[in-house]
């Protein structure tokens, strides 16, 4: 603990879920005090084991309701097909949102900001005892797609595992985030989650390498706390909790749901935590109507219609039980939410014709459809020929929204579908949303240590006003051209650009999944980039930037030469190469923008001396992008010359 001064306390809030309404505080008010809920007895959870039973008996014809709800109790796997549809009935209930449905009368009423987002829960399943089998059996326990990505859901069957203490959200954000946590069978307190109070508000070390798995109060984060919960009880707590998985042995399984809820949050919290997140109002009726949340819950439990079914879409009482039916299968309506998933999943989509659309786009508009779900629907429109349609959808979003990065989302997907004058409206209010903005780092959360992602990894008003500006000289060009000339309208051009690779000629960007290879001899200029692309590679995936890299580069890829290159973070610093110059930025200044500041004579930065051995530090800049998932195992042709790289470097 190093001397660091003594926290506030932190208090347990013990009650039973029926009495929570009734007390002066929020949940809100309890979370933002740092307090850890015990919610007693909800009835969400009691309804949830009875859809998980119902649900995963329809996988296997194996096996019965009752065996599953033994094997929950129990936690005893007799037979492995009871384990597979247990599985595959929780990946269901996932894909369909049943969980952000149940729980959402219990989020609207925690006294929250506004927007509110919900994930789709995620089932934690580790079976130690069983792990190693179920690698052999693919039959019974297939990969689930959504695990691909870097801010996809985690693996649910998990094996042997213990401690890793962390908490969910480190680095600086703008919204307040946080955790229900419960398991589906009782649990006693030394088998709960682990909680660190006295380290809720101090700067330690994450994800260390510990000993004593039975001695939390020895891993040097103060003493440890743990609850024991009966199958129905609930932990709530703000995700900056120090907490950790406690140990088990490998001969004892556990299953668990988290579900986590972004508040006040202007974004789709994509790139601070998952992809898994959708509007609140997606799993609400409309506001006149009476329907429960078990209701509205209920609905998508039920099995989806393989063929297409009009009047079952127009028959669901929430956007998301109508967003479900537009597709055979939950697990391709679950992908398609996501905005940057490939457009592939969208052609999974039933067919409609203009009136039948037409039809649906009237029902959304009678519910409290969020943004993320409109913007979605108007990509499937685009896909189907519909562009018409799609704009009124595009108008929804953009026009109803108080949330800049919206705007720009709705601008980006018309701009690039040629619907310019839908994109010049969206680019228009996301610049007004971004100028009346009071969004801010840490807004929610003061009185936390430092974070230790250095990273600033949310669009902020300053940045959104500047991509609008862009974007919008940029759409009124488009206009008057033959051919669309500007390479990209995606905000994340403008976010903070970090070097991940270097080739003899080109650099290589990565602004969150948005790839730019920049020739060496241009600046990284935004603006300059739209108004003349000449030679640079803008791409989503690493197979796209390397088909375009194939062209420039030809046979010189797999003989390129090192050049200096810019690791991420080194230590309390950013080393930076800009412009064919190298700095140490302090962590202390960000959120940093080299674009608008004087490197020169900003406090905080320090020129580097040109001498400095580049092989030592490109050395060092290989080890990153080698851990850097999408640039080092996606794609083989870039994985093939980062090592020729690397020898190259060593000599």
């Amino acid at each position: 603990m190093d001397g660091q001064p003594n926290p506030a306390p932190i208090n347990v809030v013990d009650i039973a879920a029926s009495d929570l309404a009734g007390t002066r505080t929020t949940l809100f008010g309890h979370l933002q005090q740092g307090s850890i809920v015990v919610l007693r007895d909800m009835p969400e959870i009691h309804r949830l084991g009875a859809a998980i039973k119902t649900t995963s008996a329809r996988f296997s014809n194996a096996v019965t309701a009752d065996e599953i709800g033994e094997l929950m109790r129990t936690r005893e796997v007799t037979k492995l097909e009871a384990l597979s549809a247990l599985y595959r009935g929780c990946r269901h209930l996932r894909n369909t949102r049943y969980i952000s449905a149940l729980f959402a009368d219990r989020v609207s009423a925690a006294g929250l900001p506004t927007p509110i987002l919900v994930d789709s829960a995620f089932f934690r399943m580790g079976v130690p005892t069983h792990y190693d089998v179920i690698q052999t059996r693919p039959d019974l326990f297939d990969p689930d797609p959504l695990v691909d990505g870097p801010n996809d859901a985690e693996p649910s069957l998990q094996g042997f595992g213990w401690g890793h203490p962390h908490r969910d959200v480190d680095v600086r954000h703008h919204h307040f985030q946080f955790n229900f946590w419960f398991p589906l069978h009782d649990l006693d307190q030394n088998h709960s989650l682990l909680f660190f109070p006295e380290s809720y508000r101090r700067n330690v070390p994450q994800y260390q390498d510990l000993t004593e798995p039975e001695n939390p109060d020895g891993w040097g984060y103060g003493k440890s706390l743990q609850i024991p919960l009966r199958f129905g009880d609930c932990l709530v707590f703000h995700s900056q909790h120090f907490h950790a998985s406690p140990y088990f042995g490998p001969k004892r399984n556990r299953f668990t749901v988290e579900m986590r809820v972004a508040a006040g949050c202007n974004d789709d919290n994509s790139t601070i935590y998952r992809r898994l997140f959708w509007s609140l109002g997606n799993v609400q009726p409309a506001p006149q109507a009476s329907a429960a949340a078990a209701d509205t819950a209920a609905e998508l439990a039920e099995p989806i219609p393989a063929a297409s079914d009009l009047d079952g879409v127009l028959g669901g009482r929430t956007a998301q039980a109508v967003f479900l039916r537009l597709f055979a299968d939950a697990s391709d309506s679950f992908a398609a939410a996501y905005l940057h998933r490939p457009e592939a999943v969208l052609t999974r989509a039933h067919v409609f014709d203009a009136s039948a659309w037409r039809r649906i786009v009237d029902r959304l508009a009678a519910l409290p459809t969020g943004e993320d779900l409109w913007l979605a629907v108007a990509r499937i429109l685009l896909r189907q020929g519909h562009r018409e349609l799609a704009v009124d959808a595009l108008s929804h979003a953009y026009g109803r929204t108080k949330s800049y990065f919206w705007a720009l989302e709705a601008g980006r997907i018309a701009a690039e579908a040629g619907l310019y004058d839908a994109a010049e409206a969206a680019f228009t209010v996301a610049s007004i949303r971004a100028r009346n903005s009071d969004v801010t780092l840490d807004r929610y959360t003061p009185n936390m240590p430092p974070p230790r992602g250095a990273h600033v990894l949310q669009l902020l008003p300053a940045v959104a006003r500047r991509a609008a500006a862009a974007f919008t000289a940029s759409v009124r060009m488009e206009k008057g051209r033959p051919r669309r000339t500007t390479p990209t309208f995606d905000h994340r051009l403008f976010w903070t650009p970090y070097v991940v690779a270097s080739f003899e000629h080109y650099d290589i960007f990565d602004m969150r999944g948005l790839f730019v290879a920049l020739p060496i001899t241009r600046a990284f200029r935004p603006e300059q980039i739209l108004d003349d692309p000449t030679d640079v590679i803008i791409a989503e995936t690493t197979e796209a930037l390397a088909a375009g890299l194939t062209k420039p580069l030809g046979d010189k890829l797999p003989e390129v030469r090192p050049q200096r290159h810019t690791p991420l973070v080194i230590g309390d610093y950013l080393l930076w190469r800009y412009h064919n110059g190298w700095y140490l930025i302090s962590q202390r200044l960000l959120p940093f923008d080299p674009l608008a500041q004087d490197l020169t004579r900003t406090p905080g930065v320090v020129a580097l001396d040109p001498a400095t051995d580049p092989k030592a530090l490109y050395a060092m800049a290989l080890l990153i992008v080698q851990d850097h998932e999408r640039l080092s195992h996606e794609n083989r042709q870039l994985r093939e010359a980062l090592e020729k790289l690397q020898g190259s470097a060593k000599t």
